[in-house]
């Protein structure tokens, strides 16, 4: 783990001498609509068929990832998203809805030959708790009262987003962006792990 700071350390030092101009222009990106995360509203017993539960993980999924996500990272996104689910249903809490921008035959298909073998899972104190979730962010991620257990960690690597404004407000949990950009430098646990500090992030 101490390595895996250390190389994030080099990283976010080397970003902090590079204008945000320079790195306006680089490698395509995922098409980053804005997303939002919901949080989960308490209401009556939730009950949902396994069939049920695979249609929303994967529909939950694919509002962060397309067809061009690299294969680790949307194993990744399915896994947050079957904890997420799995935390509405334990919760007994209502399913937020789904909205799907570019919906893709193909990736649904894959999404739903991948869930059948989880790859990843999540803890906090030994707890489920929500993750959230975006397609990018900001500079930093967000800390808010009702996350009170997300720590805020620097992601400077959105600069190079096509898209990218100064402006944008910092969002809570793990850049599906900031996953594809770590990734290709340390694996997708260790950059699981950097988004979510404090978490047990175990690889099946």
């Amino acid at each position: 783990m101490k390595k895996i700071f250390i190389i994030i350390l080099t990283l976010i030092a080397a970003f902090a001498a590079i204008p945000p101009i320079v790195i306006m222009n680089s490698k395509r990106t995922p098409d980053i609509s804005s997303t939002s995360y919901t949080s989960p509203a308490e209401t009556e017993a939730l009950h949902i068929s396994t069939k049920d539960e695979i249609i929303y993980a994967v529909s939950d999924a694919m509002q962060y990832i397309d067809t061009d996500t690299p294969y680790d990272v949307r194993r990744a996104v399915l896994d947050i998203c079957r904890n997420n689910l799995n935390f509405y249903t334990d919760n007994q809490t209502e399913l937020p809805q789904v909205s799907i921008t570019n919906y893709s035959d193909e990736l649904y298909e894959k999404l739903v030959k991948e869930y059948e073998k989880q790859r990843f899972s999540f803890s906090y104190n030994n707890k489920n708790v929500y993750i959230p979730i975006s397609k990018s962010g900001n500079l930093k991620t967000a800390t808010t009262d009702e996350y009170a257990y997300l720590e805020s960690v620097a992601s400077p690597w959105e600069a190079y987003r096509e898209d990218f404004k100064k402006t944008e407000e910092p969002k809570c949990g793990v850049s599906v962006y900031g996953l594809i950009f770590l990734e290709e430098k340390i694996g997708i646990k260790d950059s699981l792990c950097y988004y979510l500090p404090g978490f047990e992030v175990n690889e099946k």
